[in-house]
């Protein structure tokens, strides 16, 4: 297979470490950051973008509640969007914010938990998510100072979902988050 370019513009700022994942039948972008190198993050991004093929992106929200960042995860449980840690204006963040449309985000857990860290993954299996290793540290002397830890959360599904916000209600949401009434 070979890959084709699926837009050579996209209305979004250019950025790196971004948060992707795939909600419902839409790629969603969260965050990121515009800097050369880690050392100098630059603009730290905390916007939202979505599309139904990679070519065409909306913007759900150009400042979702988390503070900007890069080197972040994102991951759906729970027909819920989830965004853990990654690296902030002032270094590490180990928190954890949700939303059920993709606009409007709160925060669930502040940092202690599982850490500062960026760099990390997660991933959902079930209805648990796991956050995985990462770097705890910024870059000193050249070197990470990396984790080796796996951290599982279980998440309940919520029970009472209903279309709240443009993009929703325009259909573009995941079907679970579509107001059925």
């Amino acid at each position: 297979e070979s890959f084709t370019p699926a837009t050579g513009s996209a209305p979004f700022p250019a950025r790196r470490d971004a948060m992707m994942v795939v909600w419902g039948a839409m790629v969603i972008l969260l965050g990121g950051g515009s800097a050369a190198s880690v050392s100098a993050p630059g603009q730290l991004f905390n916007d939202v973008w979505a599309s139904p093929d990679g070519s065409g992106w909306t913007a759900l929200t150009f400042t979702a509640g988390f503070p900007g960042r890069s080197a972040a995860s994102a991951v759906v449980l729970a027909n819920t969007l989830w965004v853990v840690g990654g690296l902030g204006a002032t270094g590490p963040l180990g928190d954890v914010w949700s939303s059920e449309d993709g606009i409007l985000f709160m925060k669930n857990t502040a940092a202690g938990t599982f850490g500062p860290r960026h760099s990390h993954t997660s991933v959902v299996i079930g209805s648990n998510m796991y956050i995985i290793g990462g770097s705890k540290g910024m870059e000193v002397d050249s070197t990470w100072e990396l984790l080796d830890d796996i951290w599982i959360a279980r998440l309940e599904s919520p029970t009472d979902m209903t279309c709240t916000g443009a993009f929703c209600c325009a259909g573009l949401c995941p079907p679970a988050l579509r107001n059925n009434g």
